[in-house]
């Protein structure tokens, strides 16, 4: 995954062969796991790490110095993932979004002094991204697989009966088109 926490994006669905309506384009989702970029994953991971360590310091009865340390560093990483973007999404789209959102409540818990939560909404909204990121992606992938078994050539029925092999595209209105047994019916 590029960025799943990256809403200021137009996306790019031409390596989908141009199926730009699944969906998510109303809030700009860049990438859905196409690429090899598992930083925010890594940083998922770290976040929630991290936040598993705080709760065990707290429930261990060594909040202070520990819990709070591995809370603040939960924080940072999550922090790293939603900050700039949201801060794009001001400078260059003059908009709040979600990133905004989860930083002013994740910022307000940590001037409330509780580290632990301001930790859990950001790790939560990251593992949110990341789980909607992977379903686009899969998505996108079973839709690049039905696209991919469209057929591209009719077999057009002329006066006499035989067939001529015609790009789709080009199959004239009111063409008579063979169809055999397991094809797919190309045009209507």
């Amino acid at each position: 995954m590029s960025d799943p926490v990256d809403r200021d994006r137009e996306p790019d669905f031409s390596e989908h062969g141009g199926h730009d309506a699944h969906g998510h384009d109303a809030h700009g989702h860049d990438a859905h796991g196409h690429g090899g970029d598992y930083s925010p994953l890594v940083t998922l991971g770290g976040s929630g790490l991290l936040l598993l360590a705080g709760s065990a310091a707290d429930w261990a009865g060594c909040s202070y110095p520990f819990g709070t340390i591995a809370f603040g560093l939960s924080i940072a990483f999550g922090a790293w993932q939603v900050v700039p973007v949201g801060l794009r999404g001001i400078w260059r789209d003059r908009t709040l979004d979600i990133n905004i959102l989860v930083a002013l409540a994740a910022t307000g818990a940590v001037a409330l002094g509780d580290w632990s939560e301001a930790a859990t909404v950001l790790f939560l909204f990251m593992l949110g991204e990341a789980i909607e990121g992977f379903t686009l992606s899969r998505t996108a992938r079973s839709v690049d697989a039905l696209l991919a078994t469209i057929p591209t050539i009719a077999n057009v029925l002329d006066a006499d009966g035989l067939e001529t092999p015609t790009l789709v595209e080009e199959v004239p209105v009111g063409a008579i088109v063979a169809v055999r047994p397991g094809e797919r019916i190309l045009v209507d």
